[in-house]
């Protein structure tokens, strides 16, 4: 009889304890899973981004401007890697200081490659798996050089 009670305190407490655990520490797997997969980038969790994952590439301010947001869409052949490139260059009195890329779909890409952060042009490259799409939403973001 005691170890019937002490099951069902064990299984109470199991039951109880996802609404005890806050959603950081919940996605805290998730995160370190990505932030492997992605090592150059920081992973975020934000109501901004309608609670989906972002990636960032760059030093987020408060003083920057939106310069871009660009969502792609290649979709899925099958037996087939997919690839997508976005080149922006800004005018030259402006610098890219930051990249966010939210993936729109499942699986992620496989490869994302942002080259240029700092400068006025950005290139950014991405790989699906094979018989996978592509639907990634980009931000870039940057400040105005003073001549």
């Amino acid at each position: 009889m005691t170890s019937f009670i002490i099951i069902t305190v064990l299984s109470a407490l199991a039951a109880c304890y996802g609404a005890v655990v806050p959603p950081s520490e919940e996605n805290m797997i998730s995160r370190f899973a990505l932030e492997q997969m992605y090592p150059d980038f920081t992973v975020e969790y934000n109501e901004k981004y309608e609670n989906r994952v972002a990636f960032s590439k760059g030093e987020a301010r408060n003083d920057q401007i939106l310069l871009l947001t660009r969502e792609i869409h290649v979709p899925a052949v099958p037996g087939e890697t997919q690839y997508a490139d976005l080149i922006h260059r800004s005018s030259s009195n402006v610098r890219i200081t930051r990249v966010v890329w939210i993936p729109l779909t499942w699986p992620l890409p496989t490869l994302i490659s942002i080259k240029g952060v700092g400068t006025d042009v950005v290139h950014i490259s991405c790989t699906s798996f094979v018989g996978e799409n592509i639907h990634v939403l980009f931000s870039l973001y940057g400040e105005i050089i003073e001549n």
